[in-house]
């Protein structure tokens, strides 16, 4: 009885006193997110004028482990996956700064945003996400009832 009674207080003090324990741990990805936006409707000069410097900069880094770009006649995409010391924002800091410092050769109609992702938050705002489904409720009944959950 006394190994049972002894287990006992070990398990139960372990679960209650000497686990450490997170709710909701960080999550953080090493990657980041660079979108050009140029209105020319010509997928190669967006490439040659766009995408192209602004790979030359990111492969010259050598923080970033490897990058994959979209080009349409529009715009252009590319995902940047940095070394696993860095957060997502603390790779997209150091991106920009390094794009300030080369001074990459842009037109000027382009539109450049950096972003980092953050694989905790859904729309950089919540933490959870609570789908509500219903196959007796309408949709608008269903809206109040996410709402109460907002609220």
């Amino acid at each position: 009885i006394a190994f049972w009674l002894g287990l006992f207080l070990f398990g139960f003090f372990s679960y209650t006193t000497f686990m450490q324990r997170q709710g909701f741990p960080q999550v953080s990805v090493p990657v980041g997110v660079v979108q050009a936006v140029y209105f020319v409707n010509d997928k190669a000069k967006v490439d040659e004028q766009i995408t192209q410097p602004l790979l030359s900069v990111i492969d010259e880094q050598d923080y970033v482990t490897s990058s994959s770009a979209t080009t349409t006649g529009n715009a252009a995409a590319i995902v940047i996956q940095y070394d696993e010391s860095l957060t997502s924002k603390e790779g997209v800091e150091k991106l920009e700064t390094a794009f300030k410092t080369a001074n990459v050769p842009l037109p000027p109609e382009a539109q450049v945003s950096f972003q980092p992702i953050d694989a905790a938050r859904i729309n950089n705002k919540y933490d959870v996400l609570i789908g509500i489904s219903s196959t007796s409720v309408d949709t608008p009944e269903l809206s109040k009832v996410a709402q109460q959950f907002i609220d």
